[in-house]
């Protein structure tokens, strides 16, 4: 029997740390979306304006297939949550520290903002819910192992509580954060 996880969320909310952990945890096979990209086991066209990836969702569920094993999968990346799976989880980060963590990696100004909009306002979550069993998972101020270790336990016990960043504190200190 095949089990499919999938691990999505905006750029910057852990998914690879996080997935790498809870791959070993579970004894599972990683496949890692950013990986067949780079190895160009999918076709796809650079949109240099955005400087990002664009690939086709049918080509990539080819190439992700390619790699499924008997047994638990964790497919994990930006556009995991458009795949077939039997649980999506997407990492969800509060904007501020979301910020934060993107300027350390050296993004420019525009993406980051751009990124900090699509979690504000909860897109990886709401695409994801076209699918059946989709958990939502804070990671603000926590470490990969405490964030694979809460997936675990969700698993066991799954909450489909939304989260919600659109609360007025919230936003008041994004807009100084992004200055």
């Amino acid at each position: 029997m095949k089990k499919i996880i999938a691990i999505s969320g905006t750029p910057g909310t852990g998914k690879t740390a996080v997935s790498r952990i809870l791959a070993r945890k579970m004894n599972a096979n990683l496949i890692s979306i950013h990986d067949i990209v780079k190895k160009r086991q999918v076709v796809y066209t650079t949109d240099r304006k955005r400087n990002t990836k664009v690939v086709s969702i049918s080509d990539l569920q080819k190439a992700v297939n390619r790699k499924i094993k008997p047994g638990l999968n964790i497919i994990e990346g930006h556009f995991s949550h458009d795949l077939r799976s039997d649980v999506t989880i997407v990492l969800r980060c509060n904007p501020i520290e979301l910020a934060k963590r993107l300027k350390r990696k050296g993004w420019k100004k525009a993406k980051i903002k751009e990124n900090i909009e699509a979690e504000l306002i909860g897109i990886i979550s709401a695409e994801a819910r076209r699918n059946k069993n989709v958990m939502e998972i804070d990671t603000t101020g926590k470490r990969p192992g405490k964030t694979a270790e809460e997936i675990i336990a969700k698993m066991k016990m799954p909450s489909k509580k939304p989260i919600d960043w659109l609360k007025p504190r919230i936003l008041l200190k994004l807009g100084k954060a992004l200055k």
